[in-house]
């Protein structure tokens, strides 16, 4: 039975504790236990799970930098211009022959938009159907053409005109 030293152990062991190498003939300079992994055997070794975050934290991390750009200077004005354009869109897109009752209906759809999410702790917002800023049509700010919907559906419909189901 063949002996070698191990360089870097500086034992003297058999050589079956000895790995061959792999770019010529002849045992490795250090054992088994002490030998440099090659890449194979890393790729074999078990690696600890990455954590990976669920989508819901996912979400959560976005609204929480979306929160903290908000409290900016930056975010405020932005904040600020987005709605003020909206607001002169709605004005703008508000008839003039419509009566008080139908200016009344309106202010209904939002007082009832505000009750629904304080009852069921899920914000429900009022959505035109036909969008007031749409690519192909543009609406109108009149009561039959405004619905209540869950913020995360409105926000998926955007200003897109969705055929009525």
């Amino acid at each position: 039975m063949s002996t070698k030293f191990c360089t870097k152990c500086k034992q003297l062991l058999s050589a079956a504790s000895f790995f061959k190498r792999a770019d010529g003939p002849g045992l490795r300079a250090h054992c088994k236990k002490c030998g440099i992994r090659t890449a194979k055997q890393k790729r074999h070794e078990k690696k600890p799970p990455k954590s990976k975050l669920s989508k819901e934290q996912i979400k959560i991390n976005r609204l929480l930098a979306c929160k903290k750009f908000r409290e900016t200077d930056r975010g405020r004005a932005k904040q600020a211009a987005n709605e003020a354009r909206r607001r002169a869109v709605k004005l703008s897109a508000t008839p003039s022959w419509l009566t008080q009752d139908q200016l009344n209906n309106i202010e209904l759809f939002y007082a009832l938009a505000k009750y629904l999410t304080v009852t069921y702790g899920q914000k429900i917002e009022v959505d035109h159907i036909i969008p007031l800023r749409g690519r192909e049509v543009r609406g109108l700010h009149v009561p039959w053409n405004l619905q209540l919907m869950v913020k995360s559906v409105n926000q998926r419909k955007g200003n897109r005109l969705e055929p009525i189901s």
